[in-house]
């Protein structure tokens, strides 16, 4: 389990300081009965191993897709097993020509205080979108969290905004497929609730020796 917790200016602090968790660290907290099944089918160690290979391909691409628009070249600079995702996200982009509101727009839910980092904001066709760059398999976790930054959105701006992940793959010609979401709020809520139960019986403690457990990075994005 990652603990994400950030202030309000979206930089990364300790469990144990004041700010908000994000919406992954929270969704954390629900049994993810398909991932264990997995890892018992495949083993721990593989599992470990095969799960760290994907957050740090997802990093890259992730990174990549920051600026590819502005500048496709950067395709040049991912690694090998990168470019395939990258290359199916312009094929979206060029397919339904998105007009960008936002990029890796930090959000915060005052009211029900945690945070996220939203992949892309657009208005395609003129309707607003929240979207959520995915490079693994699909979870009904997706939908619980852009329900949580759609809420987020809507306190931050005014504005109401339908959800989607758009998910990327190596495995199609394609490289690309696209979901929309429309989860209630509430079913989030209500994993916070259990969340912020458990976070008062058992708090987060500075420990007594020097620890970082963010490692000093700012404002990482949410995979």
């Amino acid at each position: 389990m990652s603990i994400h917790k950030y202030n309000s200016k979206g930089e990364l602090v300790e469990p144990w300081e004041e700010g908000y968790y994000s919406v992954t660290t929270i969704l954390d907290v629900r049994h993810k009965q398909k991932l264990w099944e997995w890892k018992l089918r495949v083993g721990w160690e593989e599992a470990t191993n095969r799960m760290s290979d994907a957050q740090e391909k997802g990093k890259e691409i992730h990174k990549a897709l920051e600026t590819i628009n502005q500048d496709e070249s950067i395709l040049a600079d991912v690694s090998p097993e990168a470019v395939p995702f990258c290359e199916g996200y312009l094929r979206w982009y060029d397919k339904f020509e998105p007009d960008v509101v936002a990029r890796e727009m930090y959000l915060v839910s005052e009211r029900h205080k945690y945070a996220g980092t939203a992949d892309l904001i657009c208005l395609i066709d003129e309707v607003l979108w929240i979207v959520d760059f995915k490079t693994g398999s699909k979870s009904i976790d997706h939908g619980l969290q852009l329900a949580a930054y759609r809420q987020a959105y809507k306190e931050m701006t005014g504005h109401k905004a339908r959800t989607a992940c758009l998910y990327l793959t190596d495995k199609t010609k394609r490289g690309w497929s696209w979901k929309e979401y429309k989860e209630p709020v509430n079913t989030f809520l209500a994993a916070k609730k259990l969340f912020d139960w458990q976070v008062s019986k058992e708090p987060f403690k500075k420990p007594q020796t020097d620890a970082n457990y963010t490692g000093g990075m700012l404002y990482v994005p949410e995979a």
